[in-house]
């Protein structure tokens, strides 16, 4: 979905039984005037974000709208594996909403750039359900206070922050943070979020921040600031590659099957007019001997 200069929203209003539902990869590209990408596709695996001036939510989980008997063993965006939002000024929420309906199990990439009204990624909460998440890059975001936020503040019930003091990050093995003038805290104060697999640590031009949390960062590995990005940025740009690659495969499909759709179309009509054209000229031939007939009779 690219340089849609008029589209607003994807959906006004409630969106009709199964709307999206099957789509898998999805990339939202220079759409100036997209507010929101309400609802969601409960089986995206794939989202990419970039220049979308005016969006302000991504993900907009509706409590109304999601009829939880029906969703009861599945969660929101459980299948996303891949995030990318780039330069979108006024985002304010990448989740928007409830998250006790909303499970990122399969999240394993996710890279936020030049989103300058985020002030943070995702509710605390949502830690538990990042059992898979491999690489966290968050580059020039001039508003980003928090990585996770507060749970007050993201207005969860209150058996959320009953919450463990210490969360993890089990899988975690590279975290970027470049750029985030107001960043101060990866989570909220009095919080510990583990990150035992962290192998690659970079943070660069964030004058306030002093580590995950206030207390010391839990980790096997060093920080590491200056190390060499070479295999990091090749491995990005694989994973990006496959993800566009796999959303122009899906276009590519849809086109054609759009195509088949329209030559068999055209060869019914086809068809149709001939046998109508066929149809008519017997008609006539049969009138032209009937007539013949009389002739010879009043002869």
């Amino acid at each position: 979905m690219q340089n849609m200069n008029g589209l607003k929203m994807l959906c006004n209003g409630r969106p009709p039984k199964g709307f999206l539902q099957n789509k898998e990869m999805l990339n939202v590209e220079n759409c100036p005037k997209i507010v929101s990408l309400y609802p969601v596709a409960q089986n995206l695996k794939a989202l990419i974000v970039e220049e979308c001036e005016k969006l302000e939510e991504v993900f907009r989980i509706d409590e109304f709208h999601y009829n939880r008997e029906e969703n009861q063993a599945s969660l929101l965006l459980s299948k996303l594996v891949f995030l990318k939002i780039d330069s979108v000024p006024e985002l304010r929420w990448i989740i928007k909403g409830p998250t006790q309906y909303v499970g990122l199990g399969k999240l394993q990439n996710v890279r936020i750039e030049k989103c300058n009204s985020l002030e943070s990624l995702f509710s605390f909460s949502l830690i538990p359900s990042l059992t898979l998440l491999e690489k966290l890059r968050i580059i020039d975001c001039d508003k980003l206070e928090t990585v996770f936020g507060d749970l007050e503040s993201d207005g969860e019930t209150e058996s959320n922050k009953l919450l463990a003091s210490a969360q993890e990050l089990p899988r975690l093995e590279v975290l970027k943070l470049c750029g985030l003038r107001k960043l101060r805290s990866f989570g909220p104060q009095n919080y510990l979020i583990n990150a035992p697999a962290l192998e690659e640590f970079e943070v660069a031009d964030c004058p306030l921040f002093s580590n995950f949390t206030d207390k010391p960062l839990q980790s096997k590995a060093p920080r590491l600031e200056d190390q060499e990005e070479t295999q990091l940025e090749e491995e990005e740009s694989r994973q990006e590659e496959q993800a566009e690659s796999q959303l122009q495969e899906e276009e590519i499909r849809l086109e054609e099957q759009e195509e088949t759709q329209l030559e068999e179309e055209e060869c019914r009509l086809e068809e149709e007019a001939e046998n109508q054209v066929e149809e008519e000229e017997s008609t006539t031939d049969w009138s032209s001997e009937q007539s013949d007939d009389t002739s010879e009779v009043s002869i």
